[in-house]
This record gives structure tokens, sequence and C-alpha cells, in this order.
């Protein structure tokens, strides 16, 4: 175990429980808290909500930079919406602010940043994600102190076969070029990286994501069987296979339900889909669901499904297995890469999918054979590990 010496870190996030769309939330809650009980001091900058958010094991500084964004419900979420078209507007000049809300958090940030530096010395910069991009530079350029980044996924990635967004690109290049460390999930994004930018690739850190210890209840499962997908309702992670796949199940049996747990904008569609595929009376669309509350849903159900285009890892897979549901999981998620007791398949081939779900709900031997050693991998992935893995990280700059 390392215990370092007191360390003080600025991290820069943008979503934090309860405040939480997606993973990066999760990854933020659970990585801080396990680099705190190894020695790490960190003041959290996050944009200001009208919900007041504290944990004992961190300081949040939340930025007052827009009343007109900010939300008391965790569902709209936003500063998180609508972030794509101030980003339009932003300008990543350093000496420059532009009229866009996302701009001026990052001034704002920067300015909060600089001001406690002069009380008590900040070792490092750590971003998560892009959004607070600029208020990190500005500081590193203003008291030289080393920046590493956190890049989840890559807009190549995301967009496969669709338009990029050019200023995220051109923010993605900035991170890779200007940071002097840059954490990834797995080789996969590794690879995307490298492909697509100039880069060292010995400035890139491969660290896998963690999974809580104590996520699971034991619940009282429903009669019948259940299929679960669980994230958010965007194309690239791909729910529409999932419902594709149901309705090649419900063809052969008619008494599975499947459960779609999340939110996004993508919502109306899939529900349009269910009705197109006439599956609607088998599906049931559940929405948001607090963090605290997904291993439910996970321990409900018979089989976990992620039939994601692209995902740099995955932690709900660690969540399904912890909680010993059996998963089913497309071959482009970064998880697949490290976890062995799962089914692995192309998020495309519904055929499969279908008939892999009907595998695991019959075959008895097989779903207990993959809740006993899927429950015993699990155990490795640990934030205890992940943050000692960040610490090396940080001692290589300091």
């Amino acid at each position: 175990m390392i215990i370092c010496d007191r360390m003080k870190v600025a991290m820069l996030g943008w979503e934090f429980p309860p405040l939480s769309l997606g993973g990066l939330g999760i990854y933020t809650k659970y990585l801080t808290k396990a680099l705190s009980e190894k020695g790490i001091d960190i003041d959290f900058f996050m944009p200001k909500t009208r919900t007041k958010i504290s944990r004992e094991w961190l300081n949040i500084i939340q930025i007052p930079y827009s009343r007109y964004l900010s939300c008391r419900k965790t569902e709209g979420l936003y500063p998180y919406y609508g972030v794509k078209d101030e980003l339009e507007r932003m300008t990543l000049d350093l000496n420059k602010m532009s009229d866009s809300k996302l701009d001026r958090y990052n001034f704002l940030c920067a300015k909060e940043i600089l001001k406690r530096y002069k009380k008590e010395t900040y070792d490092l910069i750590h971003l998560q994600a892009w959004y607070g991009l600029k208020a990190g530079l500005i500081v590193k350029e203003k008291t030289n102190i080393p920046l590493v980044t956190t890049l989840h996924t890559s807009e190549y990635a995301l967009r496969k076969g669709k338009k990029l967004h050019k200023k995220i690109i051109e923010i993605e290049k900035l991170s890779l070029e200007l940071s002097d460390k840059v954490i990834i999930p797995s080789k996969k994004l590794k690879q995307i990286l490298l492909k697509h930018y100039r880069i060292d690739k010995n400035k890139l850190e491969i660290v896998y994501d963690g999974v809580n210890t104590g996520l699971c209840e034991k619940v009282q499962k429903k009669k019948g069987s259940q299929v679960l997908f669980l994230g958010r309702l965007e194309p690239y992670k791909g729910c529409e296979f999932f419902l594709k796949a149901a309705k090649k199940v419900l063809e052969k049996n008619k008494n599975v339900k499947f459960m779609v747990v999340g939110w996004g904008k993508y919502l109306k569609s899939y529900v349009k889909l269910t009705k197109k595929l006439g599956i609607e009376k088998s599906v049931e669309f559940i929405g948001s669901v607090p963090h605290e509350k997904v291993s439910t849903f996970y321990s409900q159900s018979d089989v976990y499904v992620l039939p994601t285009v692209f995902d740099a890892f995955g932690i709900t897979v660690l969540e399904a297995m912890k909680c010993g549901t059996p998963v089913i999981v497309s071959k482009t998620a970064g998880v697949s890469e490290v976890v062995k007791n799962c089914i692995k398949v192309d998020y495309w081939d519904v055929n499969k999918i279908a008939r892999k779900i009907l595998e695991v709900l019959e075959n008895e031997k097989l779903r207990n054979s993959l809740i006993k050693k899927a429950k015993k991998e699990v155990e490795k992935f640990t934030w205890d590990k992940i943050a000692e893995r960040i610490i090396k990280v940080y001692d290589s700059l300091t």
C-alpha cells in the first residue's frame, strides 16, 4: 500500500454525485476518496449549481459562473446539457474570454485556483476530461506546476462515421500536446489517440477503472426472466442493438422482460423503436437512477447486456459482475480487453446477442459458472489499486 506525504492537488472536474450524468461522476467520486485515503489533499473545482455538494474526504469548490445553467433536478444536470453550444463560441486563446459560459467557467476557475495557490502551493493540476483544459493551461503557464489530464474517451471514438466536433478535436489535441501526462482507461483508447494525433506514446498512461467494493445488496428477484441495459441513452452506447436483440429473443421466448435504465436525449427515439418492433409491452424504460440504487437493478436481472459501439472502458460491466449478474458485452468496450468471465460479442450482431441471452437464461450451469468466476475476477479492480497507479503518475512528475 502506498501512503504518500501530503501532496496537494487541484482537480478540475465537471460532475460529482448526485450531479452525475454518467460514469465520469462515479469515477471521480471513488477515485478522490481512494486518493484521499492514501494521503492526497484534493481541492475539487466544478461548476456551481443550486445543489450544494460536500464530501468529508475532499474540498469541493463550486465555481459560480452562470445561474442560467444551474438546475435543481439531477436529471436536468446542466451546466451539462447545452455544453457543446457553449463550446462553439469558446476561444482557446489563454488571454481572451468569449461570451461562452464554458469560457467564463474556465477563467473564473483559473482565477480561484491561482488565488488559493498563493496561500498553499499545489503540487500539480489534474483535469478530469477536457472541460477545464483552458483553466488548467492558464494555471500551468503562470505557476509552471505539472498538468495531468485524464481523457475518458475521444471524439474520434464516439463519432465513428459521423461529423466530428472540430472544437472538441482541437481541445483533445491541446490536452495531449500540453499535458505532462495523459491518463487513459484502455489500450483501445490508446490506439485511437495514437492513430489520430501526433503524440509521444510514453506520455500516455493506461490506468483501468475500478468498481465500488460495497456496491451490491441482496434483493429478491422478480418472477420470470429479466434482461438489463444500463447506460446513457446515446447512440454509441448501443441501446438500439439491445432492443433489436430483444425482438429476436421474444420471438423464441415471450416471457422475457427487458429493462432499460438510463437517460438521454434519445429516450423518445428508443421508445418509438420498441413500438416499431412491436415489443413495447415487454420493455420497461426506468429513466435516470441514482448510482446508489443501481445495484437493485443488477441484482434483479438475469443478464446484463452492453452492446456499446465504443466505450473507452465500461464501469457498468464491473458493477454487474460484482453484483452476480452474467454479462454480455461488445468487443469494442475497453473493459473487454481485461475481463475474461463474460460473453463478448460484436455490437451489431443482434442475432448472436439474442442467442447468447437465451443461452444464459436457459443454461443454469453456464449462468452459475459466469457468476462465480466473475465475482472472483472483479476483486482485482479496486479503487485502492487504481489510486496507487495514479499516485505513481503523480510521483513521476513531482
